[in-house]
């Protein structure tokens, strides 16, 4: 499968509604229960969490058609976007030098393709020459076993506890360089 990761706008329509698919499953992860709508908004937080230009939201799209070579040398309508959103990250910058991924989430039906980790790729580039970032940081919950595989696999390691996250179990970061 072939995706296109680009920015979302933070208060877009595309950037509610994947957002709130994310929240969705992790909170009723959380709750061991469909969460319901009310539960979801309250845990969704501020969009401003991912708004410029100290943040961002990045989405991707699922692309039908031909493979990304193929694709690299078209314009036009011969590579057509699925409707829907395939999965997201945010990044942001809490500090000179540090930067944080937030609400990395890959659509159920298209996890164990690579899209995860080219996620979370894109957001450490966009870190790294947006903002000059020499470290990414990122909390996680213990029932989140797939993220936390998949960031062990990307570099991250345990770190202490750098914020007051409620639902944060873990705290991991990775260093540039």
């Amino acid at each position: 499968m072939t995706w296109i990761i680009s920015p979302e706008p933070a208060a877009s329509q595309e950037a509610d509604d994947v957002l709130y698919a994310f929240t969705h499953e992790v909170a009723s992860r959380y709750y061991g229960r469909d969460a319901t709508d009310a539960e979801v908004r309250v845990a969704l937080g501020p969009d401003e969490m991912l708004a410029p230009p100290r943040a961002m939201l990045l989405v991707a799209r699922s692309l039908f058609g031909p493979e990304p070579e193929e694709v690299a040398s078209r314009t036009g309508p011969a590579a057509q976007l699925a409707p829907e959103f395939s999965g997201c990250v945010g990044v942001r910058l809490l500090q000179p030098g540090i930067a944080e991924l937030k609400r990395l989430w890959v659509v159920p039906d298209q996890r164990g393709g690579g899209l995860g980790s080219l996620l979370v790729t894109r957001a450490e580039q966009v870190a790294r020459e947006q903002w000059g970032a020499e470290r990414v940081r990122l909390d996680t919950r213990s029932d989140l076993v797939e993220s936390r595989k998949l960031y062990a696999k990307l570099g991250y390691g345990e770190i202490d506890r750098y914020n007051s996250a409620q639902y944060a179990e873990h705290w991991l970061e990775k260093r540039f360089g």
